[in-house]
């Protein structure tokens, strides 16, 4: 491929990630309902938006990376239960007492 189509072949991609991404907020729908349908359309039809020519070698572990950061990012903003209060409860009897300083010593 030649510098030219990879260029196009990036703006396109880039184009079409940021128009769907706007879509789909003005519509308030989730965008990977949006991006799929446009990934699929623009690679059927371009020659352009074909990332396994555009990327190379490196398309496999770029698929790879995403994924990972795709599954691990719902994990990391869930809501999990906090266990603070209960490690307060438990580590009471433990706690030494602080002494206080007396004021104007």
């Amino acid at each position: 491929m030649t510098t030219a189509q990879i260029l196009i072949g990036f703006g396109l991609i880039i184009l079409l990630a940021v128009g769907s991404q706007v879509l789909a907020s003005r519509l308030r729908i989730p965008a990977l309902i949006v991006l799929l349908p446009a990934g699929f359309t623009a690679g059927a039809l371009t020659g352009d938006v074909n990332p396994q020519h555009l990327l190379g070698a490196s398309f496999q572990p770029l698929v790879s990376l995403s994924v990972a950061v795709i599954l691990y990012r719902p994990a990391a903003h869930s809501s999990r239960p906090s266990y603070s209060s209960l490690l307060a409860c438990c580590s009471f009897p433990f706690r030494l007492p602080l002494p206080r300083s007396q004021s104007g010593t």
